[in-house]
């Protein structure tokens, strides 16, 4: 069983996403989504060593609007682009009250068997 918590490659992709529960943070990588936290949870950004002041300074992509030009302009790998895009767009359907199923969203949870 793995001890080890720390993603062995590249930083992910960040964004923000402005939810009824509070402002969310969302981390893609390898075009999956590889992490969600609400603003002031214990162990926030755990295991990418993200906090939440440089969590402030992502990528806003709450606005359904300005999404689409937002990610394209982003800079990021495609597929991380893709996998945020798909990520924000089940929120948007979950909080309006959508019966969203949540395999829509490529997911690569990390760390111990226990966090994931």
């Amino acid at each position: 069983m793995p001890t080890e918590s720390t993603p062995s490659s590249s930083d992910p992709a960040l964004a923000t996403y402005d939810s009824p529960i509070g402002r969310l943070t969302l981390a893609a990588r390898g075009g999956a989504l590889v992490g969600l936290w609400v603003a002031g949870q214990r162990f926030f950004g755990s295991p990418y060593g993200i906090d939440e002041a440089s969590a402030r300074s992502a990528l806003d992509l709450t606005s359904p609007d300005s999404r689409e030009a937002v990610l394209a302009e982003a800079g990021w790998d495609e597929a991380d682009a893709r996998a945020l895009g798909t990520a924000v767009a089940w929120l948007d359907g979950y909080f309006a009250g959508e019966d969203a199923s949540p395999t829509t969203i490529p997911l690569a949870p990390e760390g111990t068997d226990f966090q994931r």
